[in-house]
């Protein structure tokens, strides 16, 4: 998480102890279009590959995680919440 993004978490979240989990990403593709509709509230939902994750050697998003959605500088626009996290196979 960069400097920026640390910032903004701090100025939004006002407990004594973080959440178990915060990241900061944007969208792969048309960054700034994609999150703009997050900002707006229009855009509540997202999907990735498992594939993706497993490469990154990221941790899986999961229920009461928080997150941050930068823009293309890398700057903080938007919270999200996962209020809901599923898994699907598409065969």
């Amino acid at each position: 998480m960069n400097e920026a993004a640390k910032v903004y978490w701090r100025s939004f979240w006002k407990e004594e102890s973080d959440p178990p989990f915060v990241s900061a990403w944007s969208f792969d593709a048309s960054v700034d279009e994609l999150a703009q509709p997050v900002v707006d509230g229009l855009k509540t939902a997202i999907c990735s590959g498992l594939i993706f994750y497993q490469i990154e050697q990221e941790q899986l998003p999961e229920k009461g995680n928080y997150g941050i959605v930068l823009n293309r500088l890398e700057e903080p626009v938007a919270f999200i919440s996962n209020n809901r996290c599923a898994g699907y196979s598409y065969e």
